[in-house]
């Protein structure tokens, strides 16, 4: 997912990963509600979503710790 931005050319400042807020089953090959979160400056968003993603905020109970400098 990262190569994917930097192929686009956009600058990823920071990097977390982050948990969708959403209740899941512990079964082997469920969904983990495990999600990657880029900071990307705010001029690269439309770029980034033509690319497939979205801005963490839609997701209201997503927990993300952004721990960079």
């Amino acid at each position: 997912m990262l190569s994917e931005l930097i192929d686009a050319n956009i600058n990823v400042i920071c990097s977390s990963e982050g948990n969708d807020g959403n209740v899941v089953v512990a079964v082997c090959g469920a969904e983990t509600g495990v999600i990657n979160v880029y900071e990307i400056p705010i001029s690269s968003l439309i770029t980034a979503e033509n690319l497939g993603f979205n801005n963490v905020q839609l997701l209201e109970d997503a927990i993300v710790v952004m721990d960079c400098e």
